[in-house]
């Protein structure tokens, strides 16, 4: 799968943003993201995708901003694994840790395209690490280091909060920085490993868990809300991201999947869908949650998912919902 087709939820950057705010000031923070790509409306959006690609740069970026080679450690250490949203909920409610590992393997894929969280036995051990396989390892210490504590914070929700694995593994050769590693993780790191993760005993499979389920609903929401198609899924959250600026044309979502704009329609074309379907939904999806959560104009809208007239997006919406917009907000307010 090209890498500009493997997206990732904006949650996974954890408390970054704010950290490099406090560090370096807003408009520095700021440029951090936009330079990148990134809306910094998107922020505020944890369930929006972007391409995981922008995502590691960005924190190779703001450890090089903050002079800080340990950065991606310091983050990490302040997720905690519901961070990551439902599908880590759902496997924390597994029975032990053996069926919780297993649902975390399966759910990943709602969460990262492509990454994905493997358990392997060896013996009398297991190794249990993510991977991801769009940035070299040399290029990606800091997204590295962030992942790996709460993976480490998952596994002790069913050993204990002191538990320690044998050692932990990371992707990356050593470098300035590391020989601190092993003194913040208390525990041994072992390097050039093919993901980030860590070893421990077999038994530990059986301990038991505690951790409520999450509500269906979010569940069913987690499952319907990533289509079958890999161009389809990449391009709806590329879509989405564009659209937070207003921005719909095709050429500049191709442009951001590695792609002309032909191929695009190729592909698309191949999944039984169309870029019109795609953006028609995402604009519908946008308009629907603004009507609903905030008391924004219309025409401030319209203006937002790149109406070039308020009666456009009027139009748009009656084809819809059979009424206006404001129709539909007094309505949803009543």
């Amino acid at each position: 799968m090209p890498s500009r087709f493997i997206t990732t939820a904006v949650r996974g950057f954890g408390p970054l943003p704010r950290i490099v705010r406090e560090a370096v000031g807003e408009r520095a923070a700021n440029l951090l993201f936009t330079d990148a790509g990134v809306p910094l409306a998107l922020l505020d959006r944890p369930d929006a995708r972007l391409p995981l690609v922008d995502m590691i740069a960005i924190f190779e970026r703001a450890a090089l901003l903050l002079d800080d080679p340990l950065l991606g450690l310091d983050v990490g250490r302040a997720m905690s694994p519901e961070t990551y949203g439902d599908w880590v909920r759902y496997a924390l409610a597994g029975r032990t840790l053996r069926h919780g590992i297993a649902r975390l393997c399966r759910a990943m894929r709602y969460y990262q395209a492509a990454g994905n969280i493997r358990a392997e036995v060896h013996g009398n051990l297991v190794r249990l690490a993510y991977h991801q396989s769009v940035v070299d390892a040399a290029r990606a210490r800091q997204h590295a280091d962030h992942a790996l504590l709460p993976l480490l914070a998952f596994v002790r929700r069913f050993l204990g909060p002191a538990w320690q694995p044998h050692w932990v593994e990371l992707p990356y050769r050593p470098a300035a920085g590391t020989d601190e590693l092993a003194t913040r993780l208390g525990v041994e790191v072992r390097f050039g490993r093919p993901g980030v993760g860590m070893v421990f005993e077999r038994d530990f499979l059986d301990a038991p868990g505690n951790t409520a389920p999450p509500a269906f609903a979010a569940l069913r929401r987690m499952v319907e809300g990533r289509p079958d198609g890999e161009v389809t899924a990449a391009l709806i959250d590329v879509v989405d991201l564009r659209l937070t600026d207003g921005e719909v044309a095709l050429d500049g979502a191709a442009s951001r999947l590695g792609l002309q704009r032909r191929a695009l329609q190729r592909h698309l074309q191949a999944e039984g869908r169309s870029y019109r379907q795609i953006v028609d939904a995402a604009r519908r999806a946008q308009a629907e949650k603004a009507l609903a959560t905030t008391a924004r104009p219309i025409a401030e809208i319209a203006q937002s998912l790149g109406y070039g007239e308020p009666a456009h997006f009027s139009r748009a919406f009656r084809r819809w919902h059979g009424c206006s917009p404001n129709s539909w907000r007094r309505e949803r307010a009543g």
